[in-house]
């Protein structure tokens, strides 16, 4: 997935989660729809991959 494209998604992804009270997966369905990439990725490793960015985020800020 591009850096562009994983940018968009985890923006969305925070967005919808703490703007508009939508769970992660639900977003990470939208989005994946969306971009009409279902059966071409796994949700599950999209959301593994921003649960580790996340993690990184506040290790840093920890800092």
């Amino acid at each position: 997935m591009e850096v562009e494209m994983r940018a968009e998604l985890y923006e969305f992804l925070l967005e919808n989660k703490y703007c508009h009270g939508i769970m992660f997966k639900k977003s990470m369905e939208t989005f994946v729809e969306h971009y009409n990439m279902v059966g071409l990725v796994e949700e599950e490793s999209l959301m593994r991959a921003f649960q580790r960015w996340r993690k990184m985020m506040k290790e840093e800020k920890n800092r």
